[in-house]
């Protein structure tokens, strides 16, 4: 519910400080918390190993067999264009 300064401050005037800063702490206990990181994007690049084929992370350089959609290592997602 969003009120406008005009409807809080009639609102508010009513309270004691001590409910005022009760009624601010409720509303600021039920707002959401975003625990927001940037998306490092990247790509796999195939390398030619001396035994075998593999795949290399272009953000960290982790090395796997599997071509997943992120890297287990660095957690880049592996939508980059090559």
């Amino acid at each position: 519910m969003k009120l406008s300064p005009k409807d809080a401050k009639r609102i508010l005037l009513g309270l004691t400080p001590g409910q005022r800063i009760d009624k601010a702490i409720r509303r600021l206990e039920v707002q959401t918390v975003v625990d927001a990181v940037p998306v490092v994007h990247a790509h796999w690049i195939e390398v030619d190993g001396v035994i075998e084929t593999y795949s290399e992370c272009s953000a960290c350089g982790y090395h796997t067999q599997d071509d997943k959609y992120f890297c287990p290592w660095c957690g880049a997602r592996m939508d980059e264009e090559a």
